[in-house]
């Protein structure tokens, strides 16, 4: 029995919600002005249930988008007819869990890996040449491929549907994403997608996978591992296929870095412990990442045989884990890939940074070794063009500047004569 919805809101603007962006912004959850509107599809949809049974009364579901002259929609469901307006869905989480957008729009269709693309470009796009939103798709279209390459078809997905629109317009101080099933969402005020604007795209484009197919076991001992990568990959996704500097990553890496070393819960709470307490949840994402950094740097730097590294491990738990098949990976099943590709227990690595409170320290991660080179996706970092002479003055230079503290704080000890001893604040790094 086929259900029909037909959709229409007023320009009322309901922005809110309560997904964070890069630089502390917050994506709003709902979007009613007059030349864009973008729902999630469970707060304006209803699915009604059979009471003796519990399951949807209808297995096919028909949504008409009422659109007015010039307007069009973008939704990741099966078109019906030429109109442009009516869609069919044939599950009940693909109906609920998606963005519903319609508007203004300049649509850019592709297919990538056997999935149909459609990315939408609201009207803070509108001064882009259609050369510059193909250009602009294309780079979508290489993060996309590569975290495909890397994480593997996800499971089902015939169509996504992606919506470009500014940030500063919903008072985000900086470019930011939302995710839903086979929908994305990225707030970008810059016209060519790149530095921080990418590394949204990523996370949205990652996001995926990392809240669909790669999803931690309730009790498992792993949602700081989830809630890290959110923060972690995307920006190793970005500079690895060439959309962002990797200085700059390493930049804004070391901003989630700091505010997990100035958490005032970090000294005392664990990220287990962090799970259940609402107030330890940046500590839980900001730690998760820098430990999530330290994984991607040891593990390649120990593993036997062929190299295997963070994005080995991705695919793997996704191959094992798939949670699209019903599988949740726990603290334990990273463990054991981990001692399988190293040879090596890590269960002391763990128990002190994860299960107690040891800090991460700077050392345990580099920006060479998580932005710049990367075996899962055969892209080297270019680094610039020009003679090795070069390089090698531009290397002396750098490190002339870094020895001016040292040679300074050392003049500085003889002409006092003072004997100072640090305080021992941090744990040592012995693992």
């Amino acid at each position: 029995m086929p259900v029909d919805y037909r959709v229409t809101f007023g320009d009322v603007n309901s922005a809110g919600g309560n997904s964070e962006a890069t630089g502390g912004a917050v994506a709003p959850r709902a979007i009613s002005e007059p030349d864009l509107k973008v729902f999630r599809a469970s707060d304006v949809l209803m699915c009604p249930r059979r009471p003796s049974e519990g399951r949807p009364v209808a297995d096919d579901f028909k949504v008409v988008i009422e659109l007015e002259s010039g307007e069009k929609a973008l939704v990741p469901w099966e078109p019906l007819g030429g109109s442009g307006k009516s869609f069919r869905v044939d599950t009940e989480k693909g109906l609920l869990e998606n963005f519903i957008t319609w508007g203004r729009l300049a649509l850019v269709d592709v297919n990538s890996r056997g999935v149909e693309i459609t990315t939408g470009f609201s009207g803070d796009y509108s001064k882009q040449k259609a050369a510059q939103r193909k250009a602009y798709t294309n780079a979508l279209l290489t993060l996309h491929g590569d975290l495909d390459k890397t994480l593997g078809e996800r499971a089902g997905r015939r169509r996504l549907s992606i919506l470009m629109c500014g940030a500063k317009r919903f008072g985000l101080d900086g470019p930011g994403h939302e995710t839903q099933l086979d929908s994305v969402v990225v707030f970008d005020d810059a016209r060519e997608l790149e530095g921080r604007g990418a590394a949204a795209a990523a996370g949205g484009l990652f996001d995926l996978w990392n809240r669909y197919s790669l999803v931690p076991k309730p009790g498992g001992e792993s949602r700081w591992f989830q809630e890290g990568l959110g923060l972690f990959y995307p920006l190793r996704v970005a500079a690895i296929a060439g959309l962002m500097d990797s200085s700059k990553a390493y930049e804004e890496f070391s901003r989630i870095y700091r505010s997990y070393l100035s958490d005032l819960l970090a000294p005392t709470t664990s990220l287990i412990e962090a799970e259940s307490v609402p107030e330890a949840q940046p500590l839980l994402a900001n730690k998760g990442a820098a430990v999530v950094a330290s994984i991607a740097r040891k593990l390649p730097a120990e593993s036997q045989g062929k190299v295997k590294d963070i994005d080995w491990l991705l695919g793997e738990l996704i191959r094992r884990h798939d949670g699209f098949k019903g599988k949740k990976y726990t603290l334990v099943d990273i463990s054991e890939l981990l001692e399988g590709a190293t040879g090596k227990s890590w269960d002391r690595y763990f128990a002190g940074r994860v299960r107690g409170t040891q800090s991460v320290l700077t050392s345990e991660f580099s920006v060479t070794d998580l932005f710049g080179n990367s075996t899962g996706f055969g892209k080297g970092l270019v680094v610039g063009k020009g003679s090795g002479a070069k390089w090698i003055y531009l290397l002396i230079a750098i490190l002339l500047i870094l020895m001016i503290p040292v040679v300074f704080s050392s003049y500085v000890r003889r002409a006092v004569n003072l004997d100072i001893t640090m305080p021992k604040i941090l744990p040592e790094d012995d693992d």
